[in-house]
């Protein structure tokens, strides 16, 4: 998984690179980035928006796109990055993808931003879903903070930390141990 997501953080900053020397003009864009982004339509979903300065899009490959609360913020993240860093969102529990974005910026002056979100069901579908220990176990994931991003025998954990366990789930273990 960690190389799979470095190499998509390389594609999003190679992607930025290669817009800033291209520019934002829409004629053409459309075959550009998948050229370019060779993930795109591969086996775990990604979704590229292009953002001109104004925040406006230029590209998506998300049918009628509209910005939501998460992308604004994103570009306002991207605002603050220097060239060549790529940002990744901590909300990836609430969102259940993991995005990333970086500024596409050209003499000094932000022209723009990419951002990419990566599916997390196709992630868990790929790499954790075909791992199994002993009879009943199975793989699950955490975030540095230890909210659960991915559980398969108990989706409504996801989203929750589990250093914070509520007393009510502890209840449910214990009762159902005796």
């Amino acid at each position: 998984i960690q190389t799979t997501l470095k190499h998509l953080e390389d594609e999003t900053r190679l992607l930025s690179q290669l817009l800033a020397y291209r520019g934002l003009r829409k004629d053409g864009l459309a075959e550009f980035i998948p050229g370019v982004f060779a993930e795109l339509g591969g086996d775990i979903g990604i979704d590229i928006i292009v953002l001109d300065a104004r925040e406006k899009p230029v590209f998506s490959t998300l049918q009628g796109v509209s910005l939501n609360e998460d992308d604004h913020r994103l570009f306002e993240i991207t605002k603050r990055l220097k060239p060549g860093k790529v940002y990744f969102s901590d909300r990836i529990a609430e969102a259940g993808q993991i995005r990333l974005a970086t500024p596409i910026e050209k003499a000094g002056k932000l022209t723009g931003s990419v951002l990419v979100s990566i599916s997390m069901d196709d992630i868990t579908r790929k790499y954790f879903y075909p791992i199994k220990s002993g009879e009943r176990g199975y793989a699950w994931m955490m975030d540095s903070t230890g909210t659960l991003i991915y559980h398969p025998t108990e989706p409504e954990m996801i989203g929750r930390n589990i250093f914070k366990a509520d007393e009510s789930r502890s209840e449910e273990r214990r009762v159902g141990k005796e």
